[in-house]
């Protein structure tokens, strides 16, 4: 619009000649953009006057167009300053910002396999131990998953070409299961162990050869093991112990007054305590709720060579 104003106020002065192109081009920018500076001290916008004459340009009420050439150019200059630094501002606080990556959450268990020595000759027997260290909690386990051979239920060999070798018989120990009272009710159970935080549990395989074929070279052995963790358990009983807690059961049913309840139930759990004391050293297992299983965690040892000569 500002152009359009010059060129026709040009034509109407009958000025034929030609505005330098280089400075033509930087007075129409400068002359597109002062029109819309506010004056100092001024609340709204108004647009100068422009008298263009020849190269020259005068703009109404500024007694020094320089001095406002320079403030625009700073103004302008400052404006760019400005957004430089605010999105430098921005990128940084997206960095410091960032979310951390998520920890990982702590191994309940550690699995070390361990063998003698890693050479055997060919008649040699060969037993595999392993330790089984509880991480940062106590764990209640069922005992044939880290005593004895069912620890070694997902043991792995392979041979040098990485080819896995088959059994020739079964890896298992099968969990003992028992039935006990608990609060009048009957519970089925596993056969647990307590394994405290820190603590270790180990497991011995009396002989490899037992349960593989192995023919001289070297192999590599690791164990996976899938350890389910339970809540809570229950002592061990004798059968004479079961036998008066169902009598306990019948008697808190019958129609007796409360005193006569009472003063049997009274009676025969003192024998429930002479009986445990005397049975103790027979009956000192643990055994595992099915219905207090907490959950389960995917466990791998170690890795150890063997090489049969």
């Amino acid at each position: 619009m500002v152009c359009y104003l010059v060129e026709m106020k040009l034509m109407m002065e009958g000025k034929n000649r030609s505005i330098n192109r280089t400075h033509g081009s930087t007075l129409e920018i400068f002359a597109r953009l002062w029109i819309y500076i506010p004056r100092f001290g001024m609340q709204k916008f108004e647009i100068a006057q422009v008298y263009c004459a020849e190269d020259e340009m005068k703009f109404g009420d500024w007694e020094d167009s320089m001095t406002y050439r320079v403030l625009f150019c700073l103004f302008i200059l400052g404006l760019g300053t400005i957004g430089c630094l605010t999105r430098t501002a921005e990128k940084a606080v997206e960095v410091e910002t960032a979310p951390e990556a998520p920890a990982k959450p702590p191994t309940i268990a550690e699995l070390h396999l361990s063998l003698a020595k890693e050479v055997y000759t060919a008649d040699e027997p060969i037993p595999l131990r392993m330790t089984v260290r509880a991480g940062k909690f106590d764990l209640l386990v069922p005992a044939a998953s880290v005593e004895g051979e069912g620890a070694f239920g997902g043991l792995i060999i392979t041979d040098a070409a990485g080819k896995g070798v088959a059994r020739t018989s079964p890896i298992s120990w099968a969990p003992h299961m028992k039935n006990l009272l608990h609060d009048g009710k009957a519970v089925d159970c596993i056969q647990g162990t307590e394994v405290e935080s820190g603590a270790e549990t180990v497991a011995t395989l009396e002989n490899l050869r037992a349960h593989y074929n192995l023919a001289p070279g070297n192999y590599t052995l690791q164990v996976f093991m899938n350890l389910k963790v339970y809540r809570e358990f229950l002592p061990d009983q004798s059968p004479m112990v079961v036998l008066i807690e169902k009598d306990i059961l019948e008697i808190q049913r019958s129609r007796h007054s409360t005193e006569v309840k009472q003063q049997a139930i009274s009676h025969l759990r003192e024998e429930i305590a002479v009986i445990q004391r005397e049975q103790q050293e027979v009956y000192d297992k643990i055994y595992l709720p099915m219905d207090s299983l907490r959950g389960s965690a995917d466990l791998e040892s170690n890795t150890v060579t063997l090489r049969v000569e």
